[in-house]
C-alpha cells in the first residue's frame, strides 16, 4: 500500500545548514509535515536533514520516553529488516518540532509503532502547543492504510494528553474508537520511605545467599562483559518464558541483534546478579532523565524459590545513584505482586484503539464491555478476584479452545466426553514394572545417516530446542519446565535426548526415599525395595516417534543408575498405553503389579494383583 506521493517528504527540501536549535515558540500553521520512509532516507535525515534535532526535540517534550528516542528507534530500525521505517516529521523552517516513529511490516502492510510489541510506551513527540497537530498528522497517515483494521495507540504516560486529543480528532473525522485505561507502577526515590532490603522476604533471601557463598550485583558497561554474559541472559529469559507458557522471543535473530545494537547506546542499562560467579538474574533496560525503565528480568529458574529477579531489583534500587538512575524506576504497565509491593505509585496509562470498519469495532466493543462487567462483578466479591481468578480462567478457556481446534472435532468431542464422564466416575488399570541389571537389553535408536544423538542429564536449556507450533507439545514442555525448580531441589534428574540440536525425548529418574503415589490407580502407594531407582514422566515429540528413542533413553538411564549402585528400576504405566508397554518390555522390564481402580461418585475400589 502506498502513501500518497504529495505526503512523502524529500530529504532534499530540508536545508542541512538550518538552525541547530529548536525555536522557542512555533505556530501550528507555520509547520510543514514530512514523511520519511525507508531506512536509507531516515538515516540520511538523521545525519544531515530534519531528524538531526531528534534528540533535542525529546528534551523539549516532557511526555517523551526512551521508546520514541533516536537511540532506541534507530537500533530497532537497523535490526528489524522485516519492517520498513516510517517517520512522520513536523518541521518549522528546517528545525524539527514534532515526530512519531512508525514502521510498516513488509509482509502484511501493517502499520505499527517503532518497536512494535517491545515498546512499553507509544506516543508522538512534539513541542508544547503542537501535540494536536502531530496527532492529526498521525491520523492522516493511518487513514491512508486502507487494510489497517485496528491500530492501538498507547499506552502513554499519564501526563500526556495525546489520547484525549486523538479522541476528539477521531470523533470529528468519523473514526470509530475505544478508550482504554491500564495502569502502571513507579518507584520514585524521593517518595520512598521504606528500605526494601529490610523486608523479611528480601532479607531472608539475601542472607541465604550471603551465608552460603558470594552474592554480587553489578552494572555491565564493557562490551567484552556483555559478550560473555549475553547468551546465558538470552537462555535464562527464554526458559522463563517457557516456564510461563509464553512464546520464546529470543529465538529471533533480529531481537538479539537489536539488543546487541542497543547495548552500544548511552541509554542502555544492563545489570546482573551473580552467586559464586554464576549468573542467577539479569535485567536489560533503558535509562532516561534519571529513570530506569524496568522490563521483565531473566533469572535462573532453578533458583526460583529464592526470587533472584526480585533481589536484583532491590539491589538496583540501593545502587541507583552509582548506577545512573537517581530519580527511580518505572516498572511500566502490567500486574504482579512484585510491581505492586515494590513501588511507591500507581499511575493510570491511557490508550486508544482506532478502527477502520464496523466489522472490527463492534466485536472489540463487545469484548471490552464484557470484560468490564466481569471485572466489576469480580470486584464486588473481592478486589483480587479479577486478576487472580476470572482473568486467568478466561485465558485458560481461550487456550482450551485453541487446543480443541488443533485436536480436531472428533478428538475434541471424545476428550470432552471423557472429562464429563470422569466427573461421575472412572475406571482404569495401572501397571508397575521392575527391572534388574541382568534383565536390561540394549536398544539402539533409529538414526538417519547424518544424525547425531546425545543423552544429557539436567541440561535444562535442552527444553528450548523445540521450535514448533503445536499447542499440545508446548503444553507438555511448559509442564516439564515448571518441574525444574523442584527437580533441582529434590535431587531428581531430567534426562533428555537431543538429535542434531533438536529436542526429541525426555524423562525423569530419582532415588525414592518413601513410597510413591500412582495417579492412574487413584493414588495407590508403590513401595520400593532398597537401592531402587524410579523412572517416570517420559515423552517423545511426535516427529521423533517410532524411532526407538524411548527405549534407548530407558537403557541409558538404567545403565547410568545401575553403575551408581542401583539394584532395581521401577516404572509405572497406564494399562491402555500399549506403545509404551511394548517399549519397556523390550528393554527388559517385567510386570510386577496390576492395579485396577474404580470410582463412582464418592465410592472407590482398588484391587491389586501381584504377578
Amino acid at each position: 500500500m502506498d502513501i500518497p506521493s504529495d505526503q512523502i517528504g524529500e530529504p532534499s527540501i530540508v536545508d542541512p545548514r538550518g538552525p541547530t536549535g529548536i525555536p522557542a515558540a512555533v505556530r501550528s500553521d507555520e509547520c510543514k509535515s514530512l514523511i520519511l520512509r525507508g531506512l536509507p532516507e531516515v538515516e540520511q535525515a538523521l545525519k544531515t536533514g530534519v531528524l538531526r534535532d531528534w534528540a533535542e526535540l525529546m528534551e523539549q517534550d516532557p511526555c517523551s520516553t526512551v521508546f520514541q528516542g533516536p537511540e532506541w528507534a534507530m537500533s530497532w530500525y537497523r535490526s528489524y529488516d522485516t519492517f520498513e521505517p516510517l517517520v512522520i516529521a513536523l518541521a518549522s523552517d528546517s528545525a524539527l518540532v514534532g515526530l512519531v516513529p512508525l514502521a510498516i511490516e513488509k509482509a502484511t502492510d501493517r502499520l505499527t509503532f517503532c518497536g512494535d510489541g517491545m515498546a512499553d510506551y507509544k506516543d508522538v513527540v512534539a513541542r508544547p502547543g503542537l501535540r494536536r497537530r502531530m496527532a492529526s498528522e498521525f491520523l492522516t497517515i493511518l487513514q491512508s492504510f486502507g487494510k489497517q483494521r485496528t491500530f492501538a495507540f498507547g499506552s502513554t504516560l499519564s501526563e500526556s494528553d495525546t489520547v484525549e486529543l486523538l479522541t476528539s480528532l477521531a470523533a470529528d473525522s468519523g473514526i470509530r474508537f475505544l478508550r482504554r485505561q491500564h495502569f502502571g507502577w513507579q518507584w520514585v526515590a524521593a517518595e520512598s520511605t521504606e528500605d526494601f532490603a529490610k523486608k523479611k522476604l528480601v532479607r531472608n533471601r539475601l542472607n541465604y545467599y550471603r551465608r552460603t557463598g558470594e552474592l554480587n550485583a553489578r552494572l555491565i558497561t564493557r562490551r567484552e562483559d556483555w559478550e560473555t554474559l549475553k547468551d546465558e541472559f538470552y537462555s535464562q529469559h527464554s526458559l522463563r518464558q517457557r516456564y510461563a507458557g509464553r512464546p520464546i522471543s529470543f529465538d529471533s535473530p533480529q531481537k538479539r541483534a537489536f539488543y546487541d545494537a542497543l547495548f552500544e547506546e548511552s541509554c542502555s542499562h544492563f545489570t546482573v546478579l551473580e552467586f559464586n560467579q554464576k549468573l542467577i538474574a539479569a535485567h536489560f533496560g533503558c535509562v532516561r532523565h534519571g529513570i530506569l525503565y524496568w522490563g521483565a528480568p531473566s533469572f535462573d529458574i532453578t533458583e526460583k524459590q529464592c526470587s533472584p529477579n526480585l533481589l536484583l531489583l532491590v539491589l538496583a534500587m540501593q545502587n541507583r545513584i552509582e548506577w545512573g538512575f537517581p530519580r527511580g524506576v518505572d516498572l511500566t504497565i502490567g500486574t504482579g505482586d512484585m510491581k505492586q509491593r515494590f513501588s511507591t505509585t500507581r499511575v493510570d496509562l491511557p490508550r486508544i484503539d482506532l478502527f477502520a470498519s464496523a466489522g472490527a469495532f463492534y466485536p472489540a466493543k463487545f469484548r471490552l464491555s464484557l470484560a468490564k462487567n466481569l471485572r466489576q462483578l469480580a470486584n464486588k466479591i473481592s478486589e483480587e478476584s479479577w486478576d487472580s481468578k476470572l482473568k486467568p480462567g478466561a485465558e485458560k478457556v481461550v487456550h482450551k479452545l485453541k487446543r480443541a481446534r488443533e485436536m480436531g472435532l472428533a478428538d475434541s468431542v471424545s476428550h470432552v466426553a471423557a472429562l464429563a464422564t470422569r466427573l461421575v466416575g472412572e475406571r482404569g488399570s495401572s501397571l508397575v514394572y521392575r527391572v534388574t541389571p541382568g534383565d536390561v537389553r540394549e536398544s539402539e535408536p533409529k538414526l538417519l545417516a547424518d544424525e547425531n544423538c546425545l543423552f544429557h542429564e539436567n541440561e535444562f536449556y535442552d527444553l528450548l530446542l523445540w521450535k514448533g507450533d503445536s499447542l499440545e507439545v508446548s503444553a507438555r514442555l511448559t509442564e516439564i519446565t515448571r518441574l525444574v525448580p523442584e527437580l533441582s531441589k529434590s535431587g531428581r534428574t531430567l534426562h533428555t535426548v537431543v538429535i542434531n540440536e533438536r529436542l526429541a525425548t525426555w524423562g525423569i529418574s530419582y532415588w525414592p526415599k518413601e513410597p510413591a503415589k500412582i495417579s492412574e490407580a487413584g493414588g495407590a502407594a508403590l513401595e520400593f525395595l532398597p537401592d531402587s531407582v524410579s523412572l517416570y514422566d517420559f515423552y517423545t515429540l511426535p516427529e521423533f516417534r517410532r524411532r526407538k528413542l524411548y527405549q534407548a533413553l530407558l537403557v541409558h538411564i538404567l545403565r547410568l543408575r545401575f553403575s551408581q549402585g542401583a539394584k532395581y528400576g521401577y516404572l509405572g504405566l497406564a494399562a491402555n498405553n500399549v506403545a509404551s508397554r511394548k517399549a519397556v518390555e523390550r528393554v527388559g522390564f517385567r510386570l510386577l503389579f496390576i492395579h485396577r481402580y474404580s470410582r463412582f461418585l464418592k465410592w472407590k475400589k482398588l484391587e491389586t494383583r501381584n504377578l
